[in-house]
């Protein structure tokens, strides 16, 4: 599981967590089912994101939120891609379609379902 620090808030009542990736703040509405009771207040937290539910942006579903990164490792494992993508400081780790064509160095834009991530106190 990839773990990234970010911040939750409520705004206009609804649940929303802030990922920084480089300069850029990504912000993700995420349903309200997924917020745990511990997480009761705003503030900093921790979000996981599973990587077999991280994809590329045009292979990805319309409710997804795009975010830009870039391959700093492949690993080419035939039925599937392992593609450390690196966003601002932090390196995660996507599991795409094997037939997939990136190369180290690509700029890429992944999509990140709100409705799939992982919510954790800080």
């Amino acid at each position: 599981m990839n773990i990234l620090p970010a911040t939750f808030e409520s705004i206009d009542g609804k649940p929303i967590v802030s990922i920084k990736v480089g300069d850029e703040v990504v912000k993700l509405e995420v349903p309200t089912e997924l917020v745990p009771a511990v997480i009761n207040s705003e503030g900093a937290i921790s979000i996981g994101i599973r990587p077999h539910v991280i994809g590329l942006i045009e292979n990805s579903p319309s409710q997804c939120i795009p975010i830009k990164g870039a391959v700093v490792d492949i690993e080419r494992l035939g039925f599937a891609v392992d593609a450390h993508i690196k966003l601002g400081n932090h390196t995660i780790l996507a599991r795409i379609p094997g037939d997939s064509s990136l190369n180290v160095n690509d700029a890429v834009t992944l999509g990140l379902d709100p409705a799939r991530i992982h919510l954790f106190t800080a």
